[in-house]
């Protein structure tokens, strides 16, 4: 399988069918909080068209943003409900000092923690499920992660796109 198949299979999905682009980048980067492959296939594809059409981006943003944002909530809120069995599930069962580690990230950092794991896929998936385990408030994860899927999602997208762009004007 060629590596670059997933984003030419959603870039081929999201110019055959515009108005589903919103969606397709929801559901993309919801996907992605837990399988990274996804966020690149949402990446690849917003330079792309990003690049073509720089109004897209307008769209493309503020889904990935939503789409991050629930995609990390769910874990939290699956963490808290199951607490107690995170200790005997991947990733926590096979790397137990992520717990301590991201703690220690959490007390240094505060809410830019959600933002650094966003660009770390190790912490990606842990930083919601600590918040869980160590009691985070429901107002303070949804703020810090709100936060950070809008900065990683503008971070992500704008620069690859414009940059896509001004290849492809230049060369």
């Amino acid at each position: 399988m060629d590596l670059l198949e997933p984003v030419n299979h959603v870039l081929d999905f999201m110019l055959r069918h515009p108005r589903w682009i919103g969606a397709a980048a929801l559901l993309l980067a919801f996907g992605g909080e837990i399988l990274p492959i996804l966020w690149g296939s949402l990446a690849g594809s917003a330079t792309i068209l990003g690049g073509s059409d720089p109004q897209l981006l307008f769209v493309l943003v503020p889904a990935a943003t939503i789409g991050s944002a629930i995609g990390d909530a769910a874990i939290f809120l699956f963490a808290r409900r199951h607490r107690d069995h995170l200790y005997r599930m991947w990733p926590i069962r096979d790397h137990p000092q992520i717990i301590g580690k991201v703690q220690l990230l959490f007390d240094r950092w505060g809410p830019f923690t959600f933002v650094a794991g966003r660009f770390s896929w190790p912490l990606r998936t842990a930083v919601p499920l600590v918040a869980a385990i160590t009691n985070l408030s429901w107002p303070r994860f949804l703020f810090a992660n709100c936060l950070s899927a809008l900065v990683f999602s503008a971070l992500m997208m704008w620069p690859t796109a414009y940059g896509w762009r001004w290849l492809v004007e230049h060369f």
